[in-house]
């Protein structure tokens, strides 16, 4: 006969309560994190909210505000308008509200790059995301004429003495679709890197733009990456490294680490050290863990995925070519799945725990319901040794359950029923002492 248990009843109660912060707490890096601010911008444009937008960027730029995974709020602040699927309309529509902000902020550098970055985007909607020769006539030419839109816009800043990191990310991001040559984009490069030096977007920018398919070298980003790192400031070189090869991961541009002229090496101590710079960063776990694949490292991956802090992001992972879970089970760890399982076991393991705990104390003043329960869970081994003979001694002296009292009684030899006679005794005299 199945029983009504009160066990279910208390740990779905105490579930609802107790629900683990992993399962409902907000991503504060990352893409999701990024994403996130990007709604919330969106929706301020959409309300015509342009005070509020100049407020946010203008805290951003002067307390250089950035992710939890050290990414900079302000380049995704202004990736707002040049990244995601729109619609033609859609696209013109985010141009208007633009517009109507700068000529609301005639004199704001925030209004300017943000417009210039929705023609860029709008560019890049007329040329598509499929190879050179694949692309229209007319193709080119709007992407030719809004890019040369986008760049008369913000060549120059607006105000004199306004100026925004992101103008500079933008011009930077412009050149390969204005035919700039190497003298042009490089002169860029080292006034913006001499306006804000910190500012790392520049060199992952300049890193895509040399890449073959924009007409670099083979190997000039991996070069422009070691140039870069051994020319920054003590302590930033490897971060500088791993950002970069970071960033070209996520172009596809490579699938292994070995024989790829990546160094290993460098890109391990740059994570470690940003590890050390922004430790709560889920993130950055899940990207050294990532590499760390990529390496075939597989003390490395023990050591980063099999910390029980260590919180799986999806869309740190490329969806092709690296399969996590086999990456662990290579390393000696669990699947996810199976540490999921492993998690909630321990979980509900200290649930009942907790609640046989609670149950025991009521119980010892008197609860009947609380004895009926101590009893179930003694029957069920639930949160404790399973002992029938101290259930049915709890269950008799509890009053409840008169039904359950039997299946306990059944499971009983008639050797084990008499102890349980007398236990029923002795749990009765220690509970009036106890009053």
């Amino acid at each position: 006969m199945k029983i009504f248990s009160y066990v279910s009843i208390a740990i779905c109660l105490f579930s609802i309560v107790c629900i683990p912060a992993d399962c409902t707490a907000a991503f504060t890096d990352g893409q999701q994190a990024r994403v996130e601010l990007q709604q919330q911008v969106s929706k301020l444009v959409t309300r015509g909210a342009y005070q509020e937008l100049e407020n946010i960027a203008a805290d951003y730029r002067a307390n250089k505000t950035r992710f939890t995974d050290g990414g900079w709020k302000l380049n995704a602040f202004y990736m707002t308008f040049s990244e995601g699927k729109r619609t033609d309309s859609e696209w013109r529509k985010l141009i208007a509200d633009l517009e109507a902000w700068s000529r609301g902020y005639s004199k704001s550098v925030t209004a300017q790059t943000a417009l210039g970055c929705a023609w860029f985007g709008y560019a890049w909607h007329a040329r598509g995301r499929d190879f050179a020769d694949k692309v229209t006539g007319d193709g080119w030419r709007l992407f030719s004429e809004r890019n040369e839109r986008a760049y008369q816009l913000v060549k120059e800043p607006v105000a004199r003495n306004s100026d925004c990191p992101e103008r500079y990310n933008l011009l930077l991001r412009l050149a390969s679709g204005l035919g700039w040559n190497k003298e042009q984009y490089w002169r860029l490069f080292r006034k913006a890197t001499a306006f804000s030096p910190e500012y790392e977007q520049y060199y992952l920018t300049a890193a895509i733009h040399l890449l073959p398919r924009w007409g670099g070298a083979e190997g000039a980003w991996l070069r422009f990456a070691e140039k870069s790192a051994n020319n920054a400031p003590a302590g930033s070189g490897n971060i500088l490294y791993a950002l970069i090869v970071s960033r070209i991961q996520q172009f596809g541009e490579f699938r292994t680490l070995l024989g790829s002229g990546i160094s290993w090496e460098r890109l391990r101590s740059g994570y470690r050290e940003m590890s050390q710079k922004y430790p709560n960063s889920s993130w950055n776990a899940n990207r050294f863990a990532l590499f760390a694949c990529l390496a075939e490292d597989l003390k490395t991956v023990r050591e980063i995925m099999g910390d029980e802090k260590f919180i799986y992001q999806m869309t740190a992972w490329p969806k092709e070519g690296v399969d996590p879970d086999e990456c662990r089970r290579k390393s000696g760890l669990p699947t996810f799945s199976e540490e999921a399982t492993q998690r909630n076991e321990k979980r509900m393991h200290d649930m009942q725990q907790r609640i046989f705990q609670e149950s025991v104390n009521r119980a010892e003043k008197g609860d009947r319901q609380a004895m009926a329960m101590v009893a179930e869970m003694l029957f069920r081994g639930e949160g404790t040794e399973r002992n029938a003979v101290k259930a049915y001694a709890w269950l008799v002296l509890s009053g409840e359950r008169k039904e359950y009292l039997q299946e306990i009684a059944s499971s009983l030899s008639p050797d084990l029923q008499r102890e349980a006679q007398g236990e029923v005794k002795r749990l009765q005299n220690r509970l009036l002492k106890a009053k």
